[in-house]
């Protein structure tokens, strides 16, 4: 393969992730564009995620919540991820193909067990929430791949693989992006998903290891 890959790694609650993503694929101008979203997904926010919305607004203002970073991460979960967004946006104004690499399988199994979120109990327990869970995980980010924090790097990874359905998830993730590298050889190819992807493992566990193609990774959330 004499592709160069351009991975993207992510946070999906980060606040400012649509400009971030935006202005990037601006300045990078890729022929093609991998999302770390399923078809599933989207019709999920599509369809039973706008219902979801208007039944956790509704809860929040009967409660009279304030709408901390966790409700609004919470809300975020049920809308179509800011990725595929920005991603299609930029798509149409240049004519671009997005391909859709996660898996639906898997994405359904996450996404029908979110029902309990709009559960009052839960919202109430949210709205308690003072820590920022961004903040938290541009720390950690930050640690491993700004400060080469090894230790920090091999406990995600451990986590990692003591789950055998994000394992299977992410061969077949690396599968895919494989084949899109081969069939597309002459393409200019960036690859948007989480910043967990993108950790340096030697024993090429996850996926950014796992492609031998010439590749660079940019962390934009941690600029």
């Amino acid at each position: 393969m004499s592709n160069e890959i351009t991975f993207i790694g992510t946070s999906h609650i980060d606040p400012r992730g649509y400009e971030r993503i935006s202005k990037l694929l601006i300045s990078l101008d890729p022929q093609i564009i991998v999302l770390e979203v399923s078809r599933f997904a989207v019709l999920f926010r599509k369809t039973i995620g706008k219902l979801c919305r208007k039944i956790l607004t509704g809860h929040i203002e009967q409660l009279q919540l304030h709408k901390n970073r966790e409700i609004i991460y919470t809300l975020q979960f049920f809308a179509l991820p800011y990725e595929y967004r920005a991603a299609k946006q930029y798509a149409r104004s240049r004519s671009v193909q997005v391909i859709l690499v996660d898996v639906s399988l898997f994405s359904f199994l996450r996404l029908t067990q979110s029902f309990r979120m709009l559960k009052r109990e839960n919202i109430l327990s949210l709205a308690s929430i003072t820590e920022d869970r961004f903040v938290r995980e541009k720390i950690i980010a930050k640690r491993i791949f700004n400060r080469d924090d090894l230790i920090l790097a091999r406990i995600k990874l451990t986590n990692f693989e003591r789950d055998p359905l994000v394992r299977m998830r992410e061969k077949i993730l690396i599968r895919r992006l494989v084949n899109i590298l081969s069939r597309y050889p002459d393409k200019n190819i960036i690859s948007i998903g989480g910043w967990e992807h993108l950790i340096d493992d030697s024993t090429q566990r996850n996926l950014y290891s796992s492609i031998s193609a010439a590749k660079r990774r940019i962390i934009p959330f941690l600029d």
